[in-house]
């Protein structure tokens, strides 16, 4: 069997078991949702996201659908939808945490910093430790030109895992204007 990118090679054929599915139960909202799912897998974004869309027309109050069906957008670069689908999500369930971090990061590539700030602490409201949402606000500080905060934020995200929020800020552009300021640059060498 081939191997698809989603690594395990079973998606293609997963999306023919979810077409089968429809074609005896078409308004099951959770059929649509894993066939959306599945979809993402194989980034197929627009047939992702007509899927996420019959399902949130048959059941509009799940907030997973909202969160997957934000992800295929962004993937399609719908990037205000994705984030009134993120606002749908949280209004579901406020204290979904990764909702508010993506949130967060989507309205940043808009640049509303200040709005993705207050998305960040959202999610740290809700999720401790929450080293994505540290890092999400350096990022958006770096973007702002605020080598300080940036520093103070990303020292946070760092407490975690070292190796990886260093190898983010090393590849992210966010942090293009702000990486060889002594503040962040001392976090990258320790």
């Amino acid at each position: 069997m081939a191997r698809s990118r989603g690594g395990l090679g079973l998606y293609p054929s997963s999306i023919d078991s979810f077409d089968r599915a429809l074609s005896c139960e078409p308004n099951s909202d959770k059929i649509w949702y894993n066939r959306g799912r599945a979809l993402l897998k194989l980034e197929q974004y627009e047939q992702a996201l007509e899927s996420f869309d019959r399902a949130v027309e048959l059941k509009s109050d799940r907030y997973h659908t909202w969160y997957n069906r934000a992800l295929a957008q962004a993937a399609l670069e719908y990037v205000q939808p994705a984030i009134e689908s993120l606002d749908r999500t949280v209004a579901i369930k406020p204290s979904c945490h990764y909702a508010w971090n993506y949130r967060g990061t989507l309205l940043n590539r808009l640049f509303k910093h200040h709005e993705a700030i207050k998305s960040f602490w959202c999610s740290l409201q809700y999720e401790v430790p929450n080293p994505n949402a540290w890092y999400g606000l350096a990022a958006s500080y770096a973007l702002m030109d605020n080598p300080t905060a940036a520093g103070i934020y990303l020292r946070q995200a760092m407490q975690t895992n070292p190796s990886i929020y260093t190898l983010k800020v090393l590849n992210d552009t966010s942090f293009d204007t702000v990486r060889d300021h002594p503040k962040v640059r001392g976090l990258l060498q320790d």
